[in-house]
């Protein structure tokens, strides 16, 4: 109730017009992206992007077939995995949208670049999801399709605030790992698809580059 109280205000107090309104979709997703990857935005975008309907079966299928193409999937390096990366997550209650941002980092944040740089993988949505997440908190798929300055200007910032806790990305002879805490995701490559395998049994694909 708290978030959603802070939501609100901060909405309340955003400037008039679409400035205060891209403002207030910048600040809010600094909020909840860190929980959710995402959130609805629906009302906040200047053109606003249909929600996609959810459909049970096609996305069993989905989840399926990117299971096949994981399993087929080759190890990839840190120049496949270098940029942003709009795609989409397959999860039990919905298709989420989905962002994969490779980059070299400082290896202490306080220092900055003369600390050295390592490579890692930041994926969006978290790579375990809060419990009591439901279909209506997703943001439509395609959300990270095409990048507004607000959303990019709080992912950068997010990936500033969070990076240290995130590990070093671990090139395998299968694949790449990253890692937040206790909790990894896999990713390898098949064709023109990056993949990515979630502990939760989730996966996810990434199809354009957007940055």
């Amino acid at each position: 109730m708290k978030k959603v109280l802070v939501f609100a205000v901060l909405l309340a107090a955003a400037p008039a017009g679409a400035q205060g309104l891209e403002e207030a979709a910048a600040q809010s997703h600094l909020n909840f992206a860190n929980a959710f990857g995402s959130f609805r935005v629906q009302a906040f975008q200047k053109t606003a992007a249909p929600a996609i309907q959810y459909d049970a079966k096609s996305a069993a299928k989905a989840t399926a077939d990117l299971s096949g193409l994981f399993d087929k999937g080759t190890k990839v390096s840190a120049a496949d995995l270098r940029g942003w990366w709009a795609g989409r997550r397959f999860l039990s209650i919905g298709v989420a949208p989905a962002l994969l941002v490779g980059a070299d980092v400082p290896k202490d944040n306080s220092e900055g670049p003369i600390s050295g740089t390592v490579f890692k993988t930041f994926l969006f949505p978290k790579i375990k999801l809060p419990d009591g997440i439901g279909a209506g908190d997703l943001s439509p798929a395609e959300y990270y399709d095409v990048l507004g300055s607000a959303v990019s200007d709080s992912v950068s910032w997010i990936i500033h605030e969070d990076a240290q806790d995130w590990v070093e990305t671990k090139f395998t002879d299968s694949g790449a790992i990253t890692k937040k805490g206790y909790d990894q995701a896999e990713i390898r490559k098949n064709g023109d698809y990056l993949l990515a395998k979630f502990e939760d049994g989730s996966y996810a694909y990434f199809f354009k580059r957007v940055k």
